[in-house]
């Protein structure tokens, strides 16, 4: 029983230094996205030209998120739990498995 404690005190402590490298990058790049939103203007031009509130914070928020949704799958491998890692890993490939229909259209908008 030790034995196996002391075995897996490594990876808990792998999986928490991930989870803590995570919350620091998502925390960065939130902080980047409204400084350079800020800085830019491009907030206020956007905002005042569809007659709504500023979105430079809304956006910093979710991609805070999206780079902790992509952290996620390496804490189970840490851990080394298959059973958590395999669904995960199913639910990743279906999430991206949308990014080349989603691109086109991100692009030609862009281009307008």
């Amino acid at each position: 029983m030790t034995n196996q404690l002391l075995e897996f005190t490594p990876r808990l402590l792998a999986a928490a230094a991930l989870g803590v490298v995570a919350w620091l990058v998502a925390s960065f790049v939130r902080d980047a996205i409204n400084k350079a939103m800020s800085a830019s203007k491009l907030d206020d031009k956007l905002s005042a030209s569809a007659h709504m509130p500023p979105i430079g914070e809304r956006l910093g928020h979710i991609l805070c998120w999206l780079v902790i949704l992509l952290f996620v799958p390496a804490v189970p491998q840490a851990i080394e739990m298959r059973a958590l890692l395999d669904p995960v890993n199913a639910m990743f490939t279906q999430a991206l498995s949308f990014v080349p229909s989603i691109v086109p259209p991100v692009v030609v908008g862009g281009v307008r």
